[in-house]
């Protein structure tokens, strides 16, 4: 509900008395300035100054007037019919726009409200000109609100439509799925709910009229919700923020209040018995654990006071548990039915199970010390490798790159083994590298030979080569290796259009030069890089999940950075949390390029290939970006979105590559030695990591 699919079309034929009249659809530069104007005019209470579109095709200028639905030829004044095609679509389906046409709103949804631009905060936008801009709408349908974002489509080409990812971008959703809105300046910050509960925000908006129109767009959606009725949502201001609002379901105080309790109730039930400071530890679960905690107690008693100081108590099976104000200095009132305990490790509840607290200052939470060893050189890496392409004591060799990298004389080498550009056994290196070479030409003559005609009719192919192009255009640029225009850039380009043909549904997307770039720079051949390539992004380590349109791999690495935090340094992402920053979007381009813009091209090297042994973990690039966040935590907490973004983009180049390094590995080593894992955990570690060779042995994780 809310969005659909729509296509302008003007009447081609009358078709005469027996065949259906014929309506030609306008190309999507013309569509897009109408849609435009149409949206312009269909908010409640507005009228556009602007009715008319004017456009040249061939030699011929055009207007057309929304008014009168009508086309008129500037030439000889002659006119046909005009009309907004809503495209039939079935229920549950996805939409899916085809080449001229544009999502939209849906026939019967009324604009109550929008405001000016506002820009997304791409998770991946370099400056101001990458944001993608749109409107924020709110619609009504029926009984039913929505919260809309639309791209701008008279602002773009079909070329920028993909690039910056538009279509990805724009949403419509029932404002029942919401759960709370905050404003902060020119920007408002949305957080989903699922269960009643925070789960994922969205991408900061941003207002380009400033923070009245943020302010004026909460207002206006807080006062069409009062006045709907029965069974409509409704948001309300946090009384200790201002600048938060909250989304509230029609549900009684009676029912909120039985739900905090059971939150609460079922949260102490399930802790182990012997807890050391058990007291603190069941107040940080009450009022830490759950970011809508706060929020359930004022629900559940309205009347009651929201004076800090004051008390709120929930009755427990007949016992009084007492919230304290944290001025007062008392703790929470609990039962001694819970004994205090002088046991060594300490338990946490949390949504991710019961598991031990790593920040516990038993002796045995102190994390090893894990230095840097010698980087694999020529003469330690033919110990390992046979003359037939095979290698034995695969996994000896692993750890050993794992603890030192390579040496530059042997890193072309060594890509190639972990990012499996070998022969499979009983064949040749020169049959594989020839069979290779064949397999790379064949693919990419399949594009070298794609006529002029050809390219001017296939639009997908065109923008694809043309995104290429432009990306390439400006890939480590400021390296030796690429800084001139010649035959390096010309194969960074040939390598991502043959990915195409190779795999023509997920295409180029932007950030595939980035990792690319380097391996040809390592490997310094075209066709090797080319497999190489591959091997990185589909064969060997399945990076292409990370460029998917439906970015649910991004969303597994956002979650597994959020949940290995959450697991080592509660208190850090609680105030994550607090700063509308604990979906870690702030992390978006680190773990999709896999750091490659914050670290120079020869420490990045070093860091790949380390990650790409899955030495110790397959997700080893979380405990990387870990390390980061925890190397600079002290100015990380407090910061909000923006600022915190900010402050990520700035230590680019600033952070020093063997303290990641020894930092990730150290922490890794020590959550694998916690005696409980969740099992979200769990998957970091796979319980053997299986090699190709027969002479391998198998490297218990």
């Amino acid at each position: 509900m809310g969005l659909t699919v729509v296509s302008w079309e003007r009447l081609y034929s009358d078709g005469g008395s027996t065949d259906p009249p014929q309506w030609l659809p306008y190309p999507y530069e013309v569509a897009s300035r109408l849609e435009a104007v149409f949206l312009s005019n269909q908010v409640i209470g507005q009228k556009s100054k602007l009715e008319v579109v004017e456009f040249t095709t061939g030699l011929k200028t055009y207007k057309v007037e929304l008014a009168t639905w009508s086309e008129v030829s500037l030439a000889d004044g002659s006119d046909r019919p005009v009309r907004r095609d809503v495209v039939d679509n079935p229920p549950g389906a996805p939409l899916n726009p085809g080449e001229s046409q544009l999502l939209s709103i849906a026939p019967g949804a009324k604009i109550i409200f929008t405001r000016g631009v506002v820009w997304i905060e791409s998770r991946i936008s370099a400056g101001p000109k990458d944001k993608p801009a749109g409107r924020l709408l709110l619609l009504r349908q029926a009984d039913y609100f929505f919260l809309c974002w639309l791209p701008m489509y008279e602002k773009y080409s079909r070329i920028d439509l993909d690039q910056l990812a538009l279509r990805d971008h724009t949403f419509c959703r029932n404002l029942d799925e919401f759960y709370s809105f905050q404003r902060k300046d020119n920007r408002l910050f949305a957080t989903l709910a699922v269960g009643g509960q925070p789960s994922s925000s969205l991408p900061p908006f941003i207002f380009e009229a400033g923070e009245p129109a943020v302010k004026a767009f909460l207002a206006v959606m807080q006062m069409n919700l009062e006045t709907a009725g029965d069974g409509a949502p409704s948001i309300k201001r946090v009384m200790d923020n201002v600048n938060m609002y909250v989304v509230e379901q029609a549900m009684t105080s009676e029912a909120v209040k039985k739900a905090a309790v059971k939150l609460v109730k079922d949260g102490l039930e399930t802790i182990q018995r012997k807890l050391p400071e058990a007291e603190e530890l069941k107040w940080r679960i009450m009022e830490g654990a759950s970011a809508v905690t706060a929020y359930l107690r004022r629900a559940a008693s309205p009347d009651a006071p929201t004076d800090d100081s004051d008390e709120l108590s929930f009755q427990l099976e007949g016992e009084d548990m007492v919230f304290d104000s944290p001025e007062s200095g008392a703790g929470p009132a609990v039962s001694s039915s819970v004994p205090n305990s002088d046991s060594k490790g300490a338990v946490l509840l949390g949504e991710l199970g019961a598991f031990d607290i790593i920040g516990s200052s038993t002796p045995q939470t102190q994390r090893p010390t894990c230095p840097r060893g010698d980087p694999v050189t020529r003469k330690v890496w033919e110990t390992f490798a046979n003359a037939d392409g095979t290698f034995q004591r695969e996994a000896e060799l692993r750890e050993l790159i794992f603890r030192g990298g390579f040496h530059e004389n042997v890193r072309a080498d060594g890509w190639k083994f972990l990012l499996g550009y070998r022969p499979v056994p009983g064949q040749t290196v020169e049959s594989f590298a020839e069979q290779k070479r064949e397999e790379y030409e064949i693919m990419k003559r399949q594009w070298v030979s794609v006529s002029e005609v050809q390219y001017a009719n296939h639009a997908a192919f065109r923008e694809r080569v043309e995104r290429v192009a432009k990306d390439v255009s400006r890939t480590d640029r400021e390296t030796d290796y690429f800084r001139d225009a010649g035959p390096h850039l010309e194969s960074l380009g040939a390598i991502l259009c043959t990915w195409c043909m190779y795999n023509f549904d997920l295409g180029y997307v932007q950030g595939m030069s980035d990792l690319a770039a380097v391996i040809l720079s390592v490997v310094d051949d075209e066709v090797v890089a080319f497999w190489c390539f591959v091997g990185l992004m589909d064969t060997v380590h399945g990076a292409q999940v990370n460029f998917a349109t439906d970015q649910l791999g991004m969303k597994g690495h956002l979650e597994d950075l959020a949940t290995l935090l959450r697991f080592v340094d509660p208190q850090m992402m609680s105030s994550l949390e607090a700063s509308q920053c604990g979906n870690m979007y702030f992390t978006f381009r680190w773990l999709l390029i896999f750091l490659k813009r914050e670290f120079s091209v020869p420490d990045i090297k070093v860091l790949w290939e380390v990650m790409w042994t899955k030495h110790l973990s397959h997700k080893y690039h979380i405990f990387m970006c870990f390390a980061i966040l925890e190397m600079h935590k002290s100015e990380l907490i407090g910061k909000e979105f923006d600022e915190m973004l900010q402050f990520i983009n700035s230590l680019t180049g600033t952070v020093d590559p063997i303290k990641v390094l020894c930092c990730a590995e150290s922490l890794c080593r020590h959550v694998l030695s916690c005696t409980q894992l969740p099992p979200k955990l769990q998957a970091f570690f796979p319980a053997v990591v299986k090699t190709d060779s027969p002479d391998s042995t198998l490297l218990e994780a």
